[in-house]
């Protein structure tokens, strides 16, 4: 073939694929076009109901547990956690119906939640035997969701390559009267030194030891973990749950009354430091005390903090970890954006 021909049979080729284009192009902004009224459509299904049910929980005049605040609080979760396109959630979160309120609806949730978690804490508490407050425990509503998240947190912690063990010193602030995340990671690490940890574990509640104490058979030391928190009443219901729970739960847990990144308090002891969801109200406030708090801890230690993605940023307060004021004292290791009941995702630093 000529030279010529070549060049005519290319010219031809390249204009039916450049009308080939040109249809796909145009097909491409209809079927956009089309769902862009859908997407419109799903996102006015999730705002009218967030909006009703705000509605309802903000006209409760108390928040501890019953039949109406429960239902509420538990559709509500149920809708934020889940999974929808990015687009529907941006457009559902940016509507000035749902921005206007999200401050007031995560400041009613937040006070529902220590409603919650007291209420528990005081039953279990109440119980006469330790059998019967782990019983309680486990009928705790959010008890698989804190199981799950514990072991989302301790992956993304050994993706950074640290393995925590017995002499691992730990932090977690603002672990209220009902310290969840403080009883998983005990139960975890500790069962990584009393059992083999070539055997399948699930994260559970543990047991009583059959002799009381922080040691372990072999004498070796259990993990202990100083829970922080501003709330003195809060921190006495936890102790008070933990004297029930009774084992490794008393032994292994401290107790604190401080502020996050308090001068009171020395951090620079601890391997890793937990920041709980609630601690700050919003990204101003959070990086402020993260700054505090990553000040008083050491170089190379870990700082775990808890975001939320999706529709799941109607409950908490997300946080963007790539600000400059966050990365001018960490190093940003790992996010995890969860799926399922989940509801927190997990940030991992590292303190410059």
């Amino acid at each position: 073939m000529s030279f010529a021909r070549i060049k005519a049979f290319w010219g031809k080729k390249h204009l039916v694929l450049t009308k080939r284009q040109d249809t796909s192009t145009r097909l491409s902004l209809k079927a956009h076009q089309l769902p862009s009224t859908i997407l419109d459509t799903e996102a006015e299904h999730y705002i009218d109901n967030i909006l009703r049910i705000y509605a309802g929980v903000s006209q409760l005049t108390d928040l501890r547990p019953s039949s109406i605040t429960n239902t509420l609080f538990s559709e509500l979760v149920r809708l934020c956690v889940t999974v929808i396109p990015r687009t529907i959630s941006d457009l559902v979160l940016q509507d000035p119906r749902i921005s206007t309120i999200l401050p007031d609806l995560r400041r009613i949730c937040a006070a529902a939640e220590a409603e919650l978690e007291s209420h528990w804490a005081e039953a279990i508490s109440s119980t006469t035997s330790s059998k019967d407050a782990h019983r309680v425990l486990q009928s705790f509503p959010y008890h698989n969701n804190y199981e799950q998240l514990t072991h989302l947190e301790l992956s993304a912690i050994s993706s950074t390559g640290v393995s925590l063990s017995s002499v691992s010193k730990i932090a977690f602030i603002g672990s209220g009267p009902m310290p969840l995340t403080s009883f998983y990671l005990l139960s975890e690490l500790n069962s990584v030194i009393l059992e083999d940890p070539h055997q399948a574990k699930t994260i559970n509640p543990p047991t009583p030891p059959s002799t009381p104490g922080n040691q372990t058979p072999d004498n070796l030391p259990l993990v202990l973990i100083t829970n922080i928190d501003v709330n003195a009443r809060a921190n006495q219901q936890a102790q008070d749950l933990c004297t029930s729970l009774g084992g490794y739960l008393l032994a292994g847990m401290k107790f604190l009354d401080a502020e996050a990144g308090s001068n009171h308090v020395d951090l620079t002891e601890f391997d890793v430091v937990w920041l709980a969801a609630l601690v700050g109200a919003g990204q101003k406030e959070k990086e402020e005390i993260l700054v505090q708090v990553v000040g008083k801890m050491k170089k190379g230690s870990l700082l775990v903090i808890r975001g939320a993605w999706g529709l799941r940023g109607v409950l908490y307060c997300d946080f963007d970890a790539t600000s400059s004021a966050v990365t001018a004292c960490l190093d940003i290791c790992v996010r995890m954006d969860p799926f399922g009941e989940v509801v927190n995702s997990v940030i991992v630093g590292r303190v410059k």
